[in-house]
């Protein structure tokens, strides 16, 4: 029996993707009372890719809101996932069948470990973690074998562990970016409304970008892990578990101007986990990150005028990366940028802020240089020369002034009468831009 024709895999995908870790490292959740304490606190570059363990728990227990007039009530990282132990009477695994040419090599997304991928097992996972092989039936048809392998996983166990990579993923090309930022900066928010954006802009129309989730079941899983849906609802959203960094969300876009689909991978780091020294083991995918946004907290801004502001992290990242990515001697790190100062709806008492955050132009590019140019500015006389490290280390870098609700939260809820997105969407637009997905000089007019 002829087996059906699979999507054309790239010879490799490079960049680690991280393990859960085991349920003796899962921390113990936080007391009640200290749920809503403040934390302390280039074009080119690498392709690489980072996914989560192909099980994701069936609920996550969450703790209760505390609302926070300044606080963003999600704590950094998103929470470990816990690995199911090997099945009971689990049948030994076979070669799966082969989608690409003979012999085509990958490398492990996890461990770093080259395998064949036309031989590493196909294999779909229940809500318990059990994996049911998959193989073509006689005669089965090549749209039911596309159907039934919908959300398949290909199986590395070269270092003897079990690293579950999604099948999707070998047909498209890894755009991976890091959301850095500390604690309580709005990162999280920032996230979940740039999402909302995402799904609900007609970017098909204005930017040639068709934007689908890379699995739905897999996408619809995050959004309630991370309960990311509350933001449509008005409501903070809660803290949650520091531990190793996964990816959020998942998207697959397709580019009109490339003709390339890409699978956007985003993930939500906070910058205390590179002042701690923990990087190594906790975000390796950093080394292979296609493009970073760093999430500035534009309250910092507001409470404190006059006085120098705390690097928020983002010079230990760079100083990770600058290590890992090796830039031999060039003056600038191979990976583009973008700044974003959020929560910028409480600094419209400045002007220079004000007559960006008023603008209804989140897809409207062709002003990015004008305002990256305003936000330096403004920033380096309000004293966050920390905050502009980024633009100093890396190759392309992009400033905005963005907020994911327009408002304060009362009584752990956004109040209607001001709630809204402003300008979430144009820091990935532009990070889009400077790697080429969408035409650079929407964002540069001069560029050739």
């Amino acid at each position: 029996m002829s087996e059906p024709p699979a999507p054309e895999v790239p010879s490799r995908i490079e960049g680690p993707f991280l393990m859960p870790p085991a349920d003796g490292d899962r921390p113990a959740p936080e007391p009640q009372s200290e749920r809503s304490a403040p934390d302390p606190a280039s074009a080119a570059g690498s392709s690489g890719a980072a996914v989560s363990s192909a099980r994701l728990p069936q609920a996550v227990q969450q703790p209760a809101v505390q609302p926070e007039a300044r606080q963003e009530t999600r704590q950094s990282g998103p929470q470990p996932v816990r690995e199911p132990g090997p099945s009971r009477g689990k049948v030994k695994r076979e070669p799966g069948p082969p989608d690409g040419p003979a012999g085509r090599k990958m490398t492990c997304p996890y461990c770093l470990s080259e395998f064949d991928w036309n031989k590493a097992p196909l294999v779909d996972r229940d809500e318990a973690g059990v994996d049911t092989p998959l193989r073509p039936q006689p005669g089965e048809s090549d749209a039911r074998w596309r159907t039934r392998t919908m959300h398949a996983w290909r199986i590395c166990d070269v270092a003897g562990e079990d690293h579950y990579i999604p099948a999707s993923l070998g047909g498209m090309k890894p755009l991976i970016i890091g959301l850095v930022g500390k604690s309580s900066s709005g990162k999280s928010h920032l996230l979940a409304a740039m999402m909302q954006e995402l799904e609900n802009a007609a970017l098909k129309i204005t930017h040639r970008l068709n934007v689908l989730p890379l699995d739905a079941r897999l996408q619809r899983t995050l959004t309630e892990k991370y309960q990311l849906g509350l933001l449509s609802e008005r409501k903070v959203l809660p803290r949650t578990f520091r531990g190793t960094p996964e990816f959020t969300c998942a998207y697959r876009v397709t580019s009109g101007h490339t003709g390339e689909q890409y699978a956007l991978l985003v993930f939500d780091v906070a910058g205390e986990i590179f002042t701690a020294g923990d990087t190594a083991e906790m975000t390796p995918f950093m080394a292979v990150a296609d493009a970073l946004v760093f999430v500035a907290d534009g309250a910092d801004l507001d409470v404190r005028p006059g006085a120098p502001v705390a690097d928020p992290g983002f010079t230990a990242v760079l100083t990770h990366i600058d290590q890992v990515r090796a830039r031999g001697g060039q003056q600038f790190l191979p990976v583009p940028a973008a700044l974003v100062v959020a929560k910028s709806d409480r600094l419209r008492t400045f002007p220079e802020v004000d007559r960006w955050i008023v603008r209804d132009d989140d897809l409207d590019l062709t002003t990015v240089e004008q305002e990256s140019e305003d936000a330096y500015v403004f920033l380096r006389a309000r004293g966050a020369g920390s905050w502009l490290a980024p633009v100093q280390e890396c190759a392309d870098a992009t400033l905005h002034f963005a907020s994911a609700t327009g408002v304060d939260p009362e009584d752990g809820e956004y109040p209607e009468r001001s709630f809204r997105r402003q300008r979430v969407l144009r820091p990935l637009l532009s990070l889009l831009a400077m790697r080429g997905v969408l035409p650079r000089q929407m964002i540069d007019p001069e560029a050739s």
